[in-house]
């Protein structure tokens, strides 16, 4: 990240004291200065935004014990839209012992996280028939 500022700051004029508001034009990079710098902070997840998203629905009448969703795995972020019962979240691992509760929601109340490396989702809860919850993954394809 260094060697690219480095050689971004080599591309871009000196301002003086009293430059206007900095823009593109005023800063004076060229538009494939630009891609770079943009194109080397979406590899570090400073500027990754979601392109596509997946709406999962777990049926919380089924018996879970920290039990893997692969499908919400490797997520930008993720909303946890609707919720009928309890269920426990796990985002950290497994066996940690770090956990979101998540009670049942009304609408408009909707829970979202972001800003975390998701790698992997488990879940745990216990029978509640006819509840469920829609969780939505937001990833970049």
């Amino acid at each position: 990240m260094l060697a690219l500022l480095r050689t971004l700051s080599g591309v871009a004029p000196v301002l003086p004291p009293t430059a206007p508001a900095t823009t593109v034009e005023v800063v004076g990079f060229t538009k494939e200065a630009m891609e770079t710098f943009l194109a080397e902070f979406e590899k570090f997840g400073v500027l990754k935004r979601a392109n596509n998203w997946l709406v999962e629905t777990i049926d919380l009448g089924t018996v879970r014990d920290k039990e893997e969703i692969t499908t919400l795995a490797d997520a930008l972020a993720l909303t946890i839209y609707r919720c009928t019962g309890t269920f426990d979240l796990f985002l950290v691992g497994a066996g940690d012992s770090q956990k979101i509760t998540v009670d049942a929601l009304t609408y408009p109340q909707t829970i979202t996280i972001d800003d975390f490396d998701i790698k992997q989702v488990w879940i745990t809860n216990t029978a509640q028939s006819g509840d469920s919850a829609e969780i939505i993954k937001f990833y970049r394809t």
